[in-house]
């Protein structure tokens, strides 16, 4: 007894004050202090570093490019360079594919362009995280240009996809080093570049190109596949037609063969 209380009755009472002491104990701890847990909430930040790595003003001109995601937030990126000419007026753009950095990420872009002799602007422009940014004015001099042999080099095929073109290339000599890039598209379309790094001579090599329309229509887009030194080149142009899907196919026979049945069952 104590105090004319049973320890029977208080026995359940101090098991539950030792337990929400034991429990404190737990969440509370004994962490650095003086024992309180701090906890440190960041806040999402949308930031990024881009640094040029080199640059190539040949006949055909490479802008080598890093940009770093130093944020804290997961952010789609999709970049392009522009030149201006002394008119202002724009006569090249150049787009990388679309993707996506994580925090801490880096990914390093080259861009190619098949600018003739003479003064221009450069401006970068990158849609990062759904916000567009934008870098420059940068002055650039195209001084080297050689007249570029022709056939050569071929684009032999060309095969229309949802959301690239699959070019067949082919060369009577083994060449290294070419550029592939449209040069010809409708305005406010993306369309990206490729590099292939050797074609054995007689052979045939197979590039993609990613492209994304605004609105799909048909279309001619003008490509011109070129070496970095810019002594072969071809330039053809390509009618895009949208490929009719495996279940079209399949949908399509299905009806002719109907439609076929139906006639002949009506004879």
């Amino acid at each position: 007894m104590v105090g004319g209380i049973s320890l029977r009755f208080l026995l359940p009472f101090i098991v539950l004050i030792f337990l929400f002491v034991f429990l404190l104990h737990k969440t509370i701890g004994t962490e650095p202090i003086g024992g309180i847990v701090i906890r440190v909430i960041v806040a999402p930040t949308i930031r990024a570093n881009y640094y040029f790595i080199n640059v190539t003003l040949g006949p055909v001109q490479s802008f080598y490019i890093a940009w770093e995601n130093s944020g804290s937030v997961d952010c789609d990126v999709l970049p392009r360079i522009i030149f201006l000419n002394s008119s202002n007026i724009s006569v090249f753009t150049a787009w990388i594919k679309e993707g996506a950095l994580a925090p801490g990420d880096e990914s390093d872009w080259i861009f190619y362009s098949v600018l003739l002799p003479g003064n221009y602007t450069m401006f970068i422009k990158v849609l990062y995280c759904k916000e567009l940014y934008e870098f420059g004015p940068y002055s650039v001099e195209v001084k080297n240009y050689t007249e570029p042999i022709r056939g050569i080099l071929e684009i032999v095929a060309n095969e229309t996809h949802e959301n690239y073109v699959e070019l067949t290339l082919k060369a009577n000599e083994t060449l290294r080093d070419i550029v592939v890039t449209p040069v010809g598209y409708p305005v406010a379309w993306t369309f990206t570049q490729a590099r292939v790094d050797k074609i054995e001579a007689g052979k045939e090599v197979k590039v993609k190109l990613f492209y994304k329309p605004t609105i799909w229509r048909e279309t001619t887009v003008r490509v011109k596949a070129i070496t970095m030194d810019g002594k072969y080149e071809v330039e053809k142009e390509i009618f895009l037609v949208k490929r009719m899907a495996l279940y079209e196919k399949i949908m399509n026979f299905l009806i002719s063969i109907t439609k076929h049945f139906r006639q002949f069952t009506k004879v």
